[in-house]
């Protein structure tokens, strides 16, 4: 991957973990509001409920393309290390030490890569919440208005 690439990459994850954290943020600013939620305040929880879905099918989707090109690069790695020959004329890499060498070449980009997985899981995780906040909160707003 080139270091224009890597860097664009960054902004990516960085502009994405904004946006997740000031949701999450969002998201817990109405938690704590609990019984003081308002009908307002309970429309806009369930949009930002809608949000938060949205970026996490964003995040799963850019996971399995980014996974998706590793993979290929991988491949195509490990046919250029099998068939790397030394001074000799013989393989420099068996199957084993060619899968080494691309373990390790590779890791930190999945690791970059698993982290739009978990931003999503963490996103649906906090939008399914959303809807048994809202309904015992208007569970609770019921009683209130049949007394």
């Amino acid at each position: 991957m080139e270091e224009k690439d890597f860097k664009t990459e960054l902004t990516v994850q960085e502009k994405n973990a904004k946006e997740i954290e000031k949701m999450v943020e969002e998201h817990e600013v109405y938690k704590l509001k609990w019984l003081q939620l308002n009908e307002d305040d309970l429309w806009n929880w369930t949009v930002l409920q809608e949000k938060m879905e949205d970026k996490a099918i964003e995040l799963r989707s850019l996971y399995m393309e980014e996974k998706n090109q590793c993979d290929t690069d991988k491949w195509i790695r490990l046919v250029e290390l099998k068939t790397e020959l030394d001074e000799n004329g013989k393989k420099k890499y068996t199957d084993s030490t060619a899968d080494g060498v691309i373990k390790q070449e590779f890791k930190q980009r999945e690791t970059d890569i698993s982290i739009h997985k978990l931003q999503s899981d963490l996103l649906i995780n906090k939008a399914q919440a959303v809807e048994r906040y809202v309904n015992l909160i208007k569970l609770h707003m019921k009683k209130d208005y049949s007394v």
